[in-house]
């Protein structure tokens, strides 16, 4: 009994820290059932750019919970819809050569947006940190054109204090959702996994046992 009892603690562990990471994901949908958030939390819409209008803006910009800023004090910049394919309203760093820094307040557990910029093919750098400032992880984002593409980001070691996104043809967002995990989320694929191993493990054990008292009887 003891044997099993330390086999489950094991398994409990192992689920905790493989899953002790950030976990990143390319589609909304998933994303939403994996963080439990749902809405978005600025369409940047409110800004009240023309479509084709491209309108410099505030450094920092101030939303609901949130800052964005430019990595050199060059200024944010709001594109209207069209401007380079985008459907509606984006926001970046006004000038190529600085890049968008989103810092939260408080602190988050989960983030998704739409990345836009001018040149497909081009490639997002993403940096995610800590409140405390420390680098919690960072990745790559590809193919990235007028049309958009997904980004989020989701981790359970703690928090995250602010992301940064640098690339090659300026770096514009949309659809900007964020928050804390919510309890029901959907659970990781690895964590199912490995709770599944575990129970498999468990059974396995038992049956072991079983073999060995009818031998030995």
């Amino acid at each position: 009994m003891k044997k099993r009892l330390s086999l489950l603690f094991i398994c409990i562990i192992s689920i905790g820290s493989a899953n002790a990471s950030l976990i990143f994901h390319n589609d909304r949908s998933i994303f939403n059932g994996a963080s439990g958030l749902t809405g978005v939390n600025d369409d940047f819409e409110a800004i009240g750019v023309a479509p084709g209008g491209v309108l410099t803006i505030a450094d920092s910009f101030i939303g609901a919970g949130f800052s964005a800023s430019s990595s050199g004090g060059g200024g944010m910049v709001a594109l209207g819809s069209g401007v380079i394919g985008n459907p509606t309203t984006v926001i970046g760093s006004n000038f190529f050569s600085e890049y968008a820094i989103f810092t939260f307040l408080p602190s988050i557990e989960a983030i998704g947006v739409d990345l836009f910029s001018n040149i497909s093919g081009d490639t997002f750098n993403i940096n995610i940190f800590a409140s405390s400032g420390a680098l919690l992880g960072n990745t790559n984002v590809s193919g990235i054109g007028g049309a958009g593409t997904f980004f989020g980001v989701i981790t359970d070691i703690g928090t995250i204090g602010r992301i940064e996104l640098t690339g090659g043809s300026g770096e514009l967002v949309d659809n900007i959702t964020f928050g804390n995990v919510t309890a029901g989320s959907i659970p990781e694929p690895i964590t199912l996994w490995l709770l599944g191993s575990g129970l498999i493990g468990l059974i396995g054990m038992r049956k072991k046992s079983s073999t060995v008292s009818i031998k030995s009887a």
